[in-house]
């Protein structure tokens, strides 16, 4: 295992997989490999001539599906982010709702998270690496460990 690798619980990893259904698994493991149904993937595979998203005019890589900035895609992320936050407010604390919220809305618009001072230090070190390991870890389900 490199280094990289250590920082990750896998056991948490794979509960989640053991968790989710198989066709999350598969759209995990393709999103993570960057070989999803993007348009530019499309395009290279020539099922397609146009590599822009069909929301916004943007590029469209892996990336830009958490990122598209339309309103549809926005409204898309607006339900889905408050239906887990209900879900993370029933279900955890308030310090790792805050955090995996806080992770979830810093991947979707590039930026660090807005920790504050009086956080955990080992939730803030956690959410720090959760946020430099970048989106693909975060979709998969990796948490550092």
């Amino acid at each position: 295992m490199n280094e990289s690798e250590e920082e990750f619980n896998w056991d948490v990893f794979k509960r989640i997989c053991k968790s989710v259904p198989d066709w999350k698994k598969i759209w995990f493991a393709k999103h993570n490999a960057r070989i999803g149904l993007v348009r530019t993937n499309l395009v290279r595979r020539k099922h397609s001539d146009d590599p822009t998203c069909p929301c916004c005019g943007d590029l469209e890589m892996t990336e830009h599906i958490y990122q598209c900035k339309s309103t549809t895609m926005q409204a898309a992320y607006d339900v889905n982010i408050a239906e887990l936050r209900d879900h993370l407010r029933a279900t955890t604390s308030k310090a790792i709702t805050e955090t995996i919220l806080d992770v979830c809305c810093a991947t979707r618009e590039g930026r660090d998270c807005e920790l504050d001072d009086d956080w955990d230090p080992t939730l803030k070190a956690i959410t720090q690496a959760q946020i430099t390991a970048g989106q693909r870890p975060l979709t998969g389900g990796l948490w550092p460990a």
